[in-house]
């Protein structure tokens, strides 16, 4: 077997073992998204908060190991803002833009 046609066996079984946790990585971003919708409605809970955090960090690790860099990139940025609510509230638009930004780059994946 050749360096490519192992290469491309390896590739094969990571997209695999992505598709296989593609559910549970959804219900990470929908966690993600909670948040948005909390905090722009004025209702973030400490629960709902830290709960996203935490889905935001699982995703960002997650993707990075499977080499969805973008994925992880934006899911990293999002654990971020999140971690620093409420006390810095994040600019709701660019909050939204990162977790739609995240949302495509998950479908496209």
């Amino acid at each position: 077997m050749s360096a490519d046609d192992k290469q491309a066996v390896t590739d094969a079984a990571i997209a695999a073992i992505w598709e296989k946790y593609r559910d549970l990585n959804d219900q990470r971003i929908r966690a993600i998204e909670r948040v948005a919708q909390a905090v722009n409605a004025g209702r973030l809970t400490e629960e709902i908060r830290t709960y996203g955090e935490q889905e935001a960090h699982k995703l960002a690790g997650a993707a990075g190991s499977f080499g969805y860099e973008n994925i992880s990139d934006l899911a990293r940025d999002l654990e971020l803002m999140i971690r620093d609510l409420p006390a810095r509230p994040p600019d709701g638009a660019q909050f939204k833009a990162k977790a739609a930004a995240l949302r495509e780059a998950f479908k496209q994946s």
